[in-house]
Parts: C-alpha cells; sequence; structure tokens
C-alpha cells in the first residue's frame, strides 16, 4: 500500500499494525476505550523516513506504542507526532532514531506522556529510558509459611521472593531456592524460634558454610541473601546482639554458643572457693549460632567470674584461647572471638578488671552511743576505717542492707574494715542479720582492729578478724 495509511482500531484490543507501505501513517480516531493500546510497527519494504499522526482524540488512558521493526531508525528517522498539534511530552514530535527503537505514549486528557522508550540494543536486548511503571512492582511473595525438618532434607523448600514464615518449631528450617546469579530472596522469621536457613541441594552454600549447615536467624528478624555467583548465596555480615547468658553450674560449666555469641557471660554457682575449669562449646556450634557467619567475622565476649573461686577457661574442640585464660574471683574478662576458619574459632583475652569497683579509702568518725551502726559507718571502700569514741556495743546492719549500700556489690567481693576504739570502755561488736563474725569482736581502748569483710552471698557475709593494734 502507497501514500498515507489511514486506520481506525475497530479490531482486538493491542493489534500490531505492520506498515509496509510506502510515505506516512495517520491513525484515525479510535473510540477505544481507556487503557486500551495499539501498536504500530514500521516495517517498510524499501526503508525510507516515516511520519506517525497520533490518533485525534483519544480517550484518556488510551496507549499506543510506535516501533521500528525494520531495523533502520538510525539511517530512516521515525517522526511521531500529535493530532491538531498535540504535543508529547511538551514538544511538537518525538523522533525514533535508534535501530530498533520503540515508544509507548500514554494520552493523559492534555497531551501524549512517553511511559517507556526503547533507544538502543538488538530484538533480544532491549534498553529501556523513562521506564514509568502503573502501580506496584512486586517481587513474588509467600506468608503464613511453617518451617519443616531438623535438617535439609526435611526443610520447607522457598520459592518465593519474599518470604514470612509464621511457624517454627524449634530446630525446623526453611531452604533456599537455587542459588541463580542475579536473585535475591528475603526471609524473616515470624516465629518463636531460631529459624535454620539451608541451601538448596549438595551443590549450594551459604557465605563459608558446609552445603549442608545452615545459617541461623534468631527469632523475629529478617536475612536478606543475594547470589551474584551461581551456587553461592550471600548475606550481609551482622555483628551478633549482646544478650546476657546466666551460667550457674557447681563445678565445671560450659561456656554455651549462646552464650558467646550473645557477647556477656554472667558466672555464678556456689563454689564454695574452690578452682574449677570452664570449657567453650565447640567452634562448629558456635559458628552455627552465628547470623551470617563469614569468615574473619569477630565480636566482643566478657566472661564475668562472680563467683568465690578462680575460673579457667578452655577452649572445646575446633576453639583457641590465648591471652587471659584463668580469671580470678570476682573478675571480669574481655575477649575478641573471632570465625578464623572453616570450623575454627579464636578467643583472644586483650583486658581484665574488677567487676566492682570501690574508691580505694574512707574514714568516718561517730560519738553516737551504743546501738545500730549507720548506713556507710563500715562499708563503701575498699578499705573502710571507722573510729568510735561513744558506744562500748555496736551491732552491724543486716547484710542485706550492708550489701545494698555497696556499689555493684557481687558475692565473692571483700574489702579491709579497720575499727578505732577510742572510747574509756571495751568496745563489744555483735553481727546484725547475716553478718558472720570470727575471731575477736572486743576491742580495747584506744586499740584498733581489722577485720577482712566478704559478701559471701546474697544476704550474707563474714567479718574475719585478722589482728589488732595500738592507736597513735
Amino acid at each position: 500500500m502507497n501514500g498515507v495509511f489511514s486506520m481506525d482500531n475497530g479490531l482486538a484490543t493491542d493489534t500490531v499494525y505492520v506498515f509496509k507501505g510506502t510515505g506516512n501513517v495517520a491513525m484515525n480516531a479510535s473510540g477505544d476505550k481507556s487503557g486500551q493500546c495499539r501498536e504500530i510497527e514500521i516495517n517498510k519494504t524499501v526503508g525510507a523516513a516515516t511520519q506517525v499522526t497520533l490518533p485525534p482524540s483519544p480517550a484518556v488512558g488510551e496507549y499506543v506504542t510506535v516501533k521500528d521493526g525494520k531495523g533502520d531508525a538510525a539511517t530512516n528517522n521515525i517522526t511521531v507526532i500529535g493530532a491538531s498539534s498535540a504535543t508529547i511530552d511538551g514538544q511538537s514530535s518525538y523522533v525514533i532514531q535508534a535501530n530498533y527503537g520503540a515508544v509507548m505514549l500514554r494520552w493523559n486528557g492534555t497531551e501524549w506522556k512517553v511511559l517507556a522508550e526503547r533507544v538502543a540494543g538488538g530484538s533480544n536486548s532491549p534498553t529501556f529510558n523513562n521506564l514509568t511503571l502503573t502501580g506496584a512492582f512486586n517481587d513474588s511473595a509467600a506468608a503464613g509459611l511453617t518451617a519443616a525438618g531438623s535438617n535439609q532434607a526435611g526443610a520447607l523448600q522457598l520459592t518465593a521472593d519474599d518470604n514470612y514464615v509464621a511457624t517454627v518449631a524449634a530446630a525446623t528450617g526453611v531452604a533456599l531456592p537455587a542459588a541463580t546469579a542475579g536473585r535475591c530472596v528475603t526471609v524473616i522469621n515470624g516465629g518463636a524460634n531460631t529459624l535454620n536457613v539451608y541451601p538448596k541441594g549438595a551443590s549450594d552454600v551459604i557465605n563459608a558454610l558446609a552445603a549442608t549447615i545452615p545459617t541461623p536467624l534468631p527469632a523475629g528478624q529478617l536475612a536478606v541473601f543475594g547470589c551474584a555467583k551461581a551456587g553461592q548465596w550471600n548475606t550481609l555480615v551482622i555483628t551478633p546482639r549482646q544478650v546476657q547468658t546466666a551460667i550457674n553450674t557447681v563445678g565445671a560449666g560450659t561456656l554455651t554458643a549462646a552464650g558467646i555469641v550473645g557477647g556477656y557471660i554472667l558466672r555464678g554457682g556456689a563454689q564454695s572457693g574452690s578452682a574449677f575449669t570452664d570449657t567453650t562449646d565447640t567452634a562448629a556450634n558456635i559458628i552455627n549460632a552465628l547470623h551470617g557467619a563469614t569468615v574473619g567475622q569477630s565480636w566482643a565476649l566478657t566472661v564475668q567470674n562472680n563467683t568465690n573461686a578462680p575460673q579457667t577457661v578452655s577452649g572445646g574442640t575446633g576453639v583457641t584461647v590465648s591471652g587471659v585464660t584463668i580469671i580470678p574471683a570476682n573478675m571480669w574478662a574481655e575477649y575478641l572471638v573471632t570465625f578464623s576458619a572453616a570450623g575454627a574459632v579464636t578467643m583472644v583475652g586483650v583486658g581484665m578488671g574488677a567487676n566492682g569497683q570501690l574508691p580505694a579509702t574512707q574514714y568516718t568518725s561517730i560519738s553516737a552511743g551504743n546501738g545500730t551502726l549507720a548506713a556507710g559507718n563500715m562499708e563503701g571502700a575498699a578499705d573502710v576505717t571507722l573510729a568510735s569514741s561513744g558506744a562500748t556495743a555496736m551491732t552491724t546492719r543486716t547484710a542485706a542492707q550492708i550489701i545494698a549500700n555497696i556499689p555493684n556489690a557481687q558475692t565473692g567481693m571483700s574489702y579491709r574494715l579497720r575499727v578505732y576504739n577510742t572510747n574509756a570502755g571495751t568496745l563489744t561488736l555483735t553481727g546484725g542479720t547475716g553478718v558472720t563474725i570470727t575471731g575477736t569482736a572486743t576491742i580495747a581502748t584506744n586499740v584498733w582492729r581489722d577485720y577482712y569483710v566478704t559478701i559471701t552471698g546474697a544476704s550474707t557475709i563474714t567479718m574475719q578478724n585478722l589482728g589488732s593494734g595500738t592507736a597513735n
């Protein structure tokens, strides 16, 4: 067909019109309903420049696509114009000048708007500029999932990009889709327990873990898995949240993987002054407890020995402990923990200190008569001196009251108490509830007596007589 090719869209919606004739193309009023679309493909038998005139009086929301079907628009430009001087994005025309180029336009009631344009690339690899999407552009999603199995084979197989696992029984898990380059998968643990996230099959892995080993996802957390290389999932390196873990085993115990990854272990238990050894969990268990485990990942761990005995820290299988291996009673040690290699973890001691730091000295002088000592008279520093000039009989406060008045009081904490008697008569000390005085409890006139005060429990204190001397 030669000359101007005039047509209307009385046929089916989205019909493709291929123009092979000569001259230009003008579209008649379509009568289309809003949201309908036509595609005009210019594929002339003999290549030549072409002008395409869009339909007059289009319906609001009408779409038109104009495409270079011959692949010669770089030489023979296709110029698109609006009927009756209607503009295209404020311009009088739009020119397709790339081979196989295309433009999609939409009438908004005032002018034609360019929604997308294909400006380069062959028929199988287009490049688009100014792509406008109407509505949401969604990944595939799955909600209300239930984790399953206790290993990779039994885990729930995921297929969607965004996954909400609502029910997570202890030790259950999910398996990621196949690790294909360019894919990204999100997993949200909406359950009450840690979710095990496995790779798929024997060829995929997550970070530096083995093919069948999951990465744990704590309850209430989200993980994003990206694949840049086929077969390899990676997650962001996430520093473990600091969670306080209490271990109160009497005698030898285990520093659990959860406690080590959590970053703070409080070691208690009634040790009766006997030294004990705690062994860490295995390197494999520590690595499995990490979220997004990656070789080189490090974090801080504090082990606080609140007992009255020295604690030896020993490494479990695959764990090497160095620097600080013994933590004295009522002391803490800081470790730098590192996932150093596959199946290996190092714990390097980097510091140590007292659990409760008291002021060095305290001096108090009282003239009160017989009765119970007031708060602060016999506690508050590492070295306390009390001078009494008015009493011959004094009772300590209760152990619970004394402990409550000591900053950061811990079982096993000790300090020295010196009592001066400057009164004319002998002073007799009596322990309040929970306070045991061992040795001499009387102090002659102008004599001092030293006691070693030790917190032995939550509401018990001992006062051990150390000796006496004459006041100067």
